[in-house]
């Protein structure tokens, strides 16, 4: 009885181990099927992104040039013209991104760098991955400018001409743009030219403790750049909006200095639906950013998607602001639908209107 009842047991035994090493098969298998999947479409999948976001920075960078054509031929007297000169720049400087760069020149030398191309080709993307990083911050820091600026218009009309100067606007907007170089070059620098490892040759110090600092700095920095600026155009966008109101109801001009109140709205609505449409997509960007720290509780694909996507609704909000600049301001529009006017034609119009 004892001797049927051992036999059993190893024929079931037998029997579990047979299960368990075809289960532990299929399952290797399917990881396989699964891995060799990835390895095919991965590539072509991300590639479908670049090319989308390429093409969107291409109408980007033509929005950018009639921009600067538009602002060429508007005043630059104006404290508002002058910031959002300086975010159109800083929008130019980050859709330059270095990204799309690597994947054209992959595309072109079929991945057969020499040593010589490359390391140049190495160092033009590290030179156009800080001037992307410049750029991003730079009209980060240009959204919250155009945020205090019309709040003081709103709040404070009386003060405005005072405190808010075409000089202190130039030196605001060139600071934003500078300010940001030294950080990104130093993150660049560190970076390409492996510093940290150089550090733990040498014996200052562990590769981990380095890698933590350079993570806690990116970390910082990056939510610095995303979320508080985000929280400042919400918090003003609100406090504008509020006040737009209540001013429209009790028929309170809005700037006391300035003859035309519909204009000055006209450019507060103007400057405000930029600052929402920043705080829109940035906010989007910075939960995206923050969801790929649990990058193991998310679907690959979806997550690929979310961290392209974001890229591209930064892109499409660069190139739309063109749109709300010619859309929203009459003066804009004007000047941009002169620019298609044949020369002889505008000329007729100047000498009927004078």
């Amino acid at each position: 009885m004892e001797a049927n009842e051992t036999m059993n047991l190893k024929l079931l035994m037998d029997h579990l181990r047979e299960l368990y090493k075809n289960m532990a098969l299929s399952e290797l298998n399917e990881l396989v099927k699964q891995q060799a999947f990835l390895n095919l479409w991965s590539p072509l999948f991300e590639n479908v992104f670049i090319i989308i976001g390429m093409v969107v920075k291409f109408f980007g960078l033509l929005s950018s040039i009639f921009s600067f054509l538009i602002f060429y031929h508007s005043d630059l007297r104006s404290p508002s013209n002058i910031l959002i000169l300086t975010l159109t720049v800083g929008e130019s400087m980050y859709i330059l991104r270095g990204n799309d760069m690597v994947f054209l020149a992959k595309m072109i030398t079929k991945d057969n760098w020499l040593l010589n191309s490359g390391a140049s080709l190495d160092m033009a993307i590290m030179a156009v991955t800080v001037l992307e990083n410049v750029g991003m911050y730079a009209a980060a820091t240009i959204i919250v400018l155009i945020t205090v600026d019309r709040c003081i218009a709103v709040l404070l009309p009386l003060r405005y001409s005072s405190i808010v100067t075409t000089r202190r606007a130039w030196i605001c907007s060139l600071s934003a743009l500078l300010m940001w170089a030294p950080w990104q070059l130093f993150l660049r620098i560190t970076t390409a030219y492996c510093l940290i490892e150089k550090f733990k040759q040498a014996g200052f110090c562990s590769t981990d403790f380095m890698m933590e600092l350079q993570t806690t700095a990116i970390i910082v920095s990056e939510s610095f750049m995303a979320c508080l600026p985000v929280l400042i155009v919400l918090i003003g966008c609100t406090i504008i909006g509020t006040r737009i109101t209540l001013s429209q109801r009790r028929r309170v001009k809005l700037i006391a200095n300035s003859v035309d109140r519909k204009s000055n709205l006209r450019t507060t609505k103007l400057l405000l639906s930029i600052s929402l449409a920043f705080a829109i997509v940035y906010g989007y960007s910075f939960v995206i950013m923050m969801l790929g720290f649990e990058k193991s509780s998310i679907d690959y694909w979806m997550y690929t998607a979310l961290d392209s996507s974001r890229y591209i609704f930064i892109d499409v909000n660069s190139t739309c602001n063109f749109l709300v600049y010619v859309l929203c301001n009459a003066k804009f529009k004007r000047t941009f639908l002169n620019m298609f006017t044949p020369l002889r034609r505008r000329r007729q119009l100047w000498t009927f209107q004078h």
